[in-house]
C-alpha cells in the first residue's frame, strides 16, 4: 500500500533503515528449478523463467534501497549465474540459507538478521507476482 506521495508506507526520509529484504531463491540449476512446469515448459525455459523473477523481485527490492533498507539474496546453495543479474546480485549481500526444510531455513534467515540488530526483516519469495 502506498501513501499518496506513491512511495512504499514509512519510505520518507529513509525512514526504511534498519529494515533488511530477503529475496529467498533456489540456486540456478537445469532440472532444479520450476520443475512443475515442464512439460510444457522445456528444462531451459523453466531456468529462464527462474532467472528473470530471480532478477525481476532483485531489481524491485534494490529500489528500496534509496530509502535504507538492506537488501540480501538468501539461496538453497551456491547461486551462480551471468549477464545483468549477476551485476545485481554484486550489490547485495548473498548468502546460503543452510539445511533443513523451508521453515527452518526462513527461521535461520530471520534469526540471523535479527543478530544483526535490523529493527525488520521482510522475507519475499523470488517468484512472488
Amino acid at each position: 500500500m502506498n501513501d499518496s506521495s506513491g512511495s512504499p508506507p514509512g519510505a520518507a526520509g529513509g525512514g526504511l533503515a534498519g529494515v533488511r529484504l530477503v529475496l529467498f531463491a533456489r540456486s540456478p540449476g537445469l532440472g532444479r528449478v520450476k520443475t512443475r512446469l515442464v512439460p510444457p515448459l522445456a528444462a531451459s525455459e523453466a531456468l529462464a523463467l527462474h532467472l528473470a523473477f530471480v532478477e525481476d523481485q532483485l531489481r524491485f527490492l534494490l529500489g528500496f534501497r534509496e530509502e535504507g533498507a538492506e537488501v540480501a539474496l538468501s539461496a538453497d546453495g551456491p547461486f551462480r549465474c551471468g549477464g545483468e543479474l549477476a551485476g545485481l546480485l554484486a550489490r547485495v549481500e548473498v548468502e546460503e540459507q543452510g539445511a533443513g526444510d523451508l521453515g527452518e531455513r526462513m527461521h535461520r534467515a530471520l534469526r540471523l538478521s535479527a543478530g544483526r540488530g535490523t529493527r525488520a526483516t521482510v522475507l519475499v519469495a523470488a517468484d512472488a507476482p
